[in-house]
């Protein structure tokens, strides 16, 4: 379960992206932003996938792959960062109708991306008796801090494109609630049967 969190969080940007290009001519400038923001946002999530593959392969024992992994992290966070913060330009950017939704949603997605942040400074201690057990709490602390960074960016990318005027199409929000609720219902489908 924990992998799967992990992979749907590091697709949420690219997720966010199909998003915005496909209700594009709602706000093309905010959408052109909007995109570069998720990009980034998208290679922070690759870069994440690809430092841990790398810290394995350099040398120089245990201490050489934590420092790699910290260097790792750290880009992560710096390209996480900056697409956060062009997505939520981008989603202030322009007129819309019903402009306090657009803040509403935006401050939902900092909260979940802020708390995502946040718990990646919980490092459990259990002691020397539990090295198991620690191993479990931080590996479910990361699924968590994966899940809540990819919804805030993918609610991001929604308020981009939300109440921008009517084309006659679903409103993004609706949409996604949509596919998460089917999402939700095949996973307890499958669960059931497995």
């Amino acid at each position: 379960m924990g992998k799967l969190i992990g992979m749907l969080a590091a697709l949420a940007p690219f997720a966010g992206i199909a998003i915005m290009v496909a209700y594009r001519r709602r706000a093309p400038g905010p959408v052109a932003l909007g995109i570069v923001g998720a990009a980034l946002a998208g290679a922070g999530s690759l870069a994440t996938l690809f430092g841990e593959r790398a810290a394995l392969f350099g040398g120089g024992g245990m201490h050489g792959m934590i420092e790699r992994l910290e260097g790792w992290g750290l880009v992560r966070v710096c390209l996480v960062l900056a697409g956060v913060i062009l997505l939520v330009v981008a989603g202030a950017l322009g007129r819309a109708q019903g402009r306090s939704f657009r803040w509403s949603l935006i401050a939902a997605a900092l909260t979940a991306a802020v708390a995502g942040t946040a718990t990646g400074f919980v490092h459990p201690d259990l002691g020397e008796d539990h090295p198991g057990l620690e191993i479990v709490v931080t590996m479910a602390l990361e699924g968590v801090q994966f899940a809540l960074l990819g919804l805030g960016i993918l609610l991001l990318c929604i308020a981009v494109v939300s109440r921008r005027g009517d084309d006659g199409r679903a409103e993004p929000l609706g949409l996604a609630r949509d596919a998460g609720v089917k999402a939700w219902r095949a996973y307890q489908d499958a669960r059931r049967r497995g």
